[in-house]
């Protein structure tokens, strides 16, 4: 059974807080969430957050919740945790291991992830089960501090970013799009993934006038 549990713990790029938003819940009654499970965006027509349940193919749809929603809360907006590049969240691994920094992390249930699967949820991270920093021993007659990575039940990782929902709202994931406008980044995108900056550029004539000025038209 679910429990609530802070799992965003850093940003590699510093930021102090995790990015959070309103999107829409069921209600309650028929969909109760805990804070910190893993969500997909397939509830109601693939309109509402729920706890994911299954390996599937993730494109710009998976958050974090980040708050609890009772049995019976109503049907609304409620927050998420949008994972960015370089947030780190601590999960349960299904069977502890010696996982090593960028292993392929997959789902095992909406609290947990595993360390085989098909479709990578996200990626380990952690150093902090590893040996210490090695003495140099022509310097320091120390001890060994090993190669050796321990064991541990729990992961840090980051999403894969195409599965996050940030994705979804950055469109980073439709790189084949990225230049359609002569090489614009951070385009936005329509439901379609064409920029809406290609558009534009479409519709646009260019006409050299007679005293040198070029003047656009839109069609």
């Amino acid at each position: 059974m679910a429990t609530n549990k802070t799992r965003w713990l850093r940003n590699l790029d510093g930021a102090s807080e995790p990015l959070t938003m309103l999107h829409l819940f069921q209600a309650g009654a028929t969909q109760a969430i805990k804070a910190g499970e893993i969500l997909e965006l397939t509830g109601d027509t693939n309109t509402a957050w729920v706890p994911i349940d299954s390996d599937f193919a993730m494109n710009g749809n998976i958050a974090v919740a980040a708050e609890e929603i009772k049995a019976g809360d109503r049907a609304g907006y409620y927050n998420i945790i949008v994972p960015r590049p370089g947030d780190v969240f601590e999960f349960p691994l299904a069977t502890a291991a010696a996982t090593a920094i960028g292993t392929a992390l997959y789902f095992s249930d909406s609290e947990t992830v595993t360390n085989s699967g098909t479709n990578a949820l996200g990626y380990a991270v952690g150093t902090s089960h590893y040996p210490l920093k090695q003495g140099h021993l022509a310097d320091d007659a120390g001890g060994d501090a090993g190669t050796t990575i321990k064991s541990y039940a729990y992961v840090e990782m980051v999403f894969a970013l195409t599965a996050s929902f940030y994705a979804a709202l950055v469109r980073s994931d439709r790189t084949a799009n990225i230049g359609d406008a002569g090489g614009y980044a951070g385009l936005i995108f329509d439901a379609t993934g064409t920029s809406i900056q290609a558009q534009i550029d479409a519709t646009l004539t260019h006409s050299l006038e007679a005293d040198g000025t070029v003047t656009d038209e839109v069609s």
